[in-house]
């Protein structure tokens, strides 16, 4: 009986054991022997063992059970939460972090290492003999050949101590870039930390004719996660001090922003023939700033699809830009720079937004004759409608609503008249050089405008969808007097088109199959109604002037000329179906107007017959390209008393390397009875991805008509990877001031991903 019990106290601590076993390690292979004396399992074939996160495959596993110990050979893959391991031989630790491996390749997130021996100390640690390392794991790639992979950069050494997010030691180091060995060092140590670190970044040096050499040390602040802040003190030889402040964040998912601000030592004069020399009655805020900018770009989601944009963008002198304009990106390209605050709030079938808009009048010569006020939008409201069907869906209707106030206020450059002479173009303006009418306007403006479509039921490949819009605009100017100013209009479009198609079998691999459409269009247009009580000859109102406008008169949209045309349009287009979709690869519309009735206001009707207008893109394999060309039938004089059809077009041609390269030809040439509207220009870009430790980038820009090169540039670009947070970047050449520049720019990239967690 004695011996019957003890059987089964054996027999229990046995399947307890067996218990806490399952309950820690699980495995499996196509054959295994256990030897119970010592608990350990050896196991071949497809073998497999797991505890918790951490899973070991290989041709060969010995398990120590007791120690939680394995040994693996053969095709070994280890996976340990974010680490992957490819070796011939392991012996990892189940139940710890420690870890010999033998011709062994790692990957840790970005982080690429490989050696003939790795032991690893802890889940930080690791002491590496024959090794690379690189954290620059552009392809994402996690296989055993990765550490093979031409990166960017990796460093080799006879033996390496790494500590994951702090610094690698390395012993007879040899560095490469994209895959070519740059530089031996005996000892080399740099640091890894995976979190954005402050302090002192590359000095920068540029050239610029007017500001001489700059010497930029820049230094970076990461304030905490989700924002930081780059201060750029810049000492220009033939200018001073030059302060840039670049302040980042990105605290959740839409709610983003950065905001530059820029101080200069220098004065401008509010001399135009020569603004250069520092304008010494003014005196320098702190005793060392006289003059200043910021660029602030900031987006806030406000709930649902509602949300709001600011743009901040201010210089203190006009000829700013003159010499720092690469500090704020005028993308609007006119001579002014464009504040606003943006609201909008999309429904199912509304659209409100509310806008604040300020325009800042930059730097233009004094012989372009054109307006130099400031304008602003306080505030510009609007309501659109979309389309809304009714009665059976035979008939749908739209609507827009538009409110803005135009302010000009403050003696900027060109500055609003004191008084106006109505039917006249004399009036009091205290600038010499603008007599002519050259104001932009100040008030108020509402436009409505309701829209009625009818959809017509018509048979296959016709199609005819009549509109009609009428509206009404609403003006309260302050000058000459206050007046409140009406005019209506309704005009009538009967759109007309045929429908032709027809798709064809091809054995082109991406396009097995091509659909042909051809689309004659007519369109009979007729603005049958005009009223109001709108005098020709209002000050605020458009008038025949030669004076250019860098902001057109804001009623110019309004201008309302009495049409009537009828157009003709050819459109012809080629697309291919794909298993993704179906993609357009050809087009050629052709068009032509003829007007029955003509008007001076509008280039389009100012001739019976308008100009033949063709527009044409093609995109085959790698190459795009674009042709847009207009042709007026009816001749036009010139000021020589000549007579010559106007006439003009542009086309580009791209090419597009799934690598990154590319090579863009742009030209245009237009030719017009006024020879100062004449261009004759073509621009040849190009990107080269080069297989070393920079790239290749050049531009030129040649004027036909002057026979010279406008402006010209050669970059070289290092570290523009996707996955990489720096970039340095070389620029030399021209710019379209004729003015030669060299520029050194470091650039340090905010990851997009960073949110902050309450």
């Amino acid at each position: 009986m004695l011996r019957y019990g003890r059987f089964l106290f054996f027999l229990g601590s046995f399947l307890c054991v067996l218990n806490a076993e399952a309950a820690t390690l699980e495995f499996k292979a196509d054959y295994y022997t256990r030897d119970l004396g010592k608990n350990i399992t050896r196991a071949k074939g497809n073998a497999w063992v797991k505890r918790d996160s951490k899973e070991i495959y290989a041709d060969e596993l010995e398990i120590d059970f007791s120690r939680e110990l394995v040994t693996a050979r053969g095709h070994v893959h280890i996976r340990d939460a974010n680490v992957d391991i490819w070796c011939d031989f392991a012996n990892y630790n189940m139940r710890g972090e420690n870890a010999v491996l033998e011709n062994a390749t790692l990957t840790i997130g970005q982080v690429v290492m490989t050696g003939d021996t790795v032991n690893r100390i802890d889940r930080a640690r690791y002491e590496i003999t024959e090794g690379t390392y690189t954290n620059c794991n552009t392809e994402g790639r996690r296989d055993p050949d990765v550490g093979g992979c031409t990166y960017d950069w990796k460093v080799f050494g006879s033996w390496l101590s790494v500590t994951i997010g702090e610094y690698v030691h390395i012993q007879d180091a040899l560095i490469y870039a994209n895959g070519f060995p740059v530089m031996y060092f005996p000892y080399f140590i740099f640091s890894i930390k995976t979190e954005r670190q402050s302090g002192v970044l590359m000095p920068l040096l540029t050239f610029k004719a007017t500001l001489g050499t700059g010497i930029n040390i820049p230094f970076f602040w990461a304030i905490n996660e989700w924002q930081d802040l780059t201060v750029e003190p810049t000492v220009h030889t033939a200018r001073g001090l030059h302060l840039g402040l670049k302040y980042r964040y990105n605290h959740s998912n839409g709610f983003e922003g950065r905001a530059n601000v820029y101080l200069l030592q220098r004065r401008y004069t509010q001399n135009r023939d020569d603004p250069a020399p520092d304008d010494t009655s003014r005196s320098r805020a702190f005793g060392l700033f006289g003059e200043g900018a910021v660029d602030l770009r900031n987006s806030v989601p406000l709930g649902g699809r509602a949300f709001s944009r600011q743009v901040i963008r201010y210089v203190s002198n006009p000829f700013y830009m003159f010499d720092y304009s690469e500090d704020i990106d005028n993308f609007d390209g006119q001579p002014s720079l464009r504040s606003q605050l943006f609201f909008t709030w999309p429904g199912d079938r509304t659209l409100v937004t509310a806008e604040l808009q300020h325009r800042q009048s930059l730097i233009i010569p004094e012989d372009s004759g054109v307006d130099r006020g400031e304008v602003s939008k306080l505030p510009s409201l609007g309501f659109s409608l979309s389309s809304t069907p009714f009665l059976n869906q035979y008939f749908s209707y739209e609507f827009d609503a538009n409110l803005t106030n135009f302010y000009r206020g403050g003696p900027a450059f060109d500055a609003v008249p004191a008084a106006l002479v109505k039917g006249a173009k004399v009036h009091s303006d205290p600038d010499p050089n603008f007599g002519t009418g050259d104001y932009l306007r100040v008030g108020r403006r509402l436009k409505l405008e309701p829209r009625l479509v009818a959809n017509i039921p018509m048979p296959d490949g016709v199609q005819f969808q009549p509109l009609l819009r009428a509206g009404t605009l609403l003006y309260h100017f302050d000058l000459p007097a206050s007046q409140l100013i009406h005019r209506e209009y309704a005009t009538i479009e009967l759109p007309a088109s045929l429908y032709f198609s027809k798709t064809y079998e091809t054995s082109i691999p991406g396009a097995e199959k091509i659909n042909h459409v051809v689309q004659p269009r007519f369109i009979y247009a007729n603005n049958f109604f005009q009223g109001g009580n709108v005098e020709a000859d209002h000050p605020f109102f458009y008038s025949d002037t030669t004076a250019e406008l860098s902001n057109p008169r804001f009623d110019q949209v309004d201008l309302m000329p009495q049409f009537e045309y009828m157009r003709f349009e050819l459109i012809n287009r080629f697309r291919r179906k794909t298993d993704s979709g179906v993609y357009r690869f050809f087009l050629l519309q052709i068009s032509e107007q003829y007007n029955v009735n003509r008007s001076a206001l509008d280039p389009q009707l100012a001739s019976k017959f308008g100009p033949i207008e063709i527009l044409s893109e093609l995109e085959i394999w790698r190459f795009r390209g674009q042709m847009q060309a207009r042709y007026q039938l009816q001749t036009t004089q010139t000021a020589s008393g000549a007579f010559i059809r106007e006439n003009e077009w542009s086309a580009s041609l791209s090419y597009l390397d799934p690598g990154g390269d590319y090579l863009t030809l742009i030209s245009r040439f237009s030719f017009r009875a006024d020879s100062a509207l004449t261009q004759q220009t073509g621009i040849l870009h190009w990107y080269k991805t080069l297989p070393i430790i920079f790239d290749l980038e050049g531009m030129v820009e040649y004027s036909f008509k002057q026979g010279l090169l406008v402006r010209y540039a050669a970059g070289l670009h290092f570290g523009k990877r996707k996955s990489q947070c720096w970039q340095l970047t070389v620029h030399l050449g021209q710019n379209e001031f004729r003015q030669p520049f060299a520029r050194l720019d470091f650039k340090l990239g905010i990851n997009p991903t960073m949110a902050f967690t309450p």
